[in-house]
């Protein structure tokens, strides 16, 4: 049971990766669990850039693409064919004991969350990997201090967990990404790059203890990231953009009524969207930026 980045979908994914024959580098900007970038990046030959501004998670990143206890680079090959494996439930247990973060029980999860919570998690000694392991990774559906994984009958889901672990420790290993813990707009852009930005839903709550995420102020980075960089291309996922700013270039439409999209003056009920800045508009009324 491992539900991480469900926000966005396939058709999402692929339409990132078809861009790839376009563009040579590729950004994530908001990367949070990481799900588009490590089914997108592969694709770009250039630069691979993931970046958030929750430090903790970076950190995890950082240290799982490495190898937890043991580095990837003097395990590839056993790395290699213990996660190829079609039976691997051995496998992965050996691959646990060298390369999967620590087991932490749902009482302890919950200690964690709540000293994050209350800015105290500094008293505790967790290094900053193992904080963002437990308060992103380790959670039921990869969520931003969610509830510990387990079943109805209670049973904890570490090990399912930690493989999936594993697994995108050892992609991002081979994919040898650039990682920031930065502003989204401080993140140095290379030329011809497809920049990726899968913000907060407006309508959903903001993230608990990380602050409010300042809407105003992204819309108008975006337009002036398509002003300024003509050689790239900016793509953002969210369910409400300004009308006229921003153009819609994919509308999934999965009839779920608890989602809806508003733009261009019509509505419909959609599971994802993904916009782009409409510079004609925006040209016409520069004075926006």
């Amino acid at each position: 049971m491992k539900y991480k980045g469900a926000k966005r979908s396939v058709l999402v994914h692929k339409l990132l990766r078809s861009y790839a024959s376009q563009y040579d580098n590729y950004y994530d900007l908001l990367c949070g669990g990481a799900n588009a970038f490590l089914n997108v990046a592969d694709a770009y030959k250039g630069r691979r850039v993931m970046n958030d501004y929750y430090p903790y998670l970076i950190a995890y990143f950082e240290r799982l693409m490495v190898g937890w206890n043991e580095p990837f680079s003097d395990n590839i090959e056993f790395v290699k064919t213990r996660i190829n494996a079609k039976s691997n439930s051995e496998n992965f247990n050996e691959l646990r004991e060298k390369f999967a973060p620590p087991f932490i029980s749902e009482k302890e999860h919950t200690k964690i969350k709540k000293a994050v919570l209350n800015g105290t998690i500094s008293n505790y000694g967790y290094d900053a990997a193992t904080i963002g392991w437990a308060t992103h990774a380790l959670t039921a559906f990869g969520t931003y201090l969610g509830i510990y994984p387990k079943n109805k009958r209670g049973e904890d889901y570490y090990s399912q967990t930690s493989n999936v672990a594993i697994r995108e420790g050892f992609k991002l290993f081979e994919l040898q990404p650039k990682i920031f813990n930065l502003d989204y707009q401080n993140v140095p852009i290379a030329k011809n790059s497809l920049i990726y930005c899968d913000i907060p839903y407006s309508s959903s709550a903001n993230y608990t203890g990380i602050g409010k995420f300042d809407y105003e102020r992204f819309y108008k980075w975006c337009i002036r990231i398509a002003l300024t960089k003509p050689s790239c291309k900016l793509l953002i996922s969210e369910y409400y953009m300004p009308e006229n700013y921003f153009t819609p270039i994919l509308v999934e439409n999965t009839g779920d009524k608890n989602r809806t999209y508003f733009g261009n003056k019509r509505k419909q009920e959609v599971n994802d969207c993904v916009w782009e800045v409409n510079l004609d508009y925006v040209k016409s009324k520069i004075n926006f930026v």
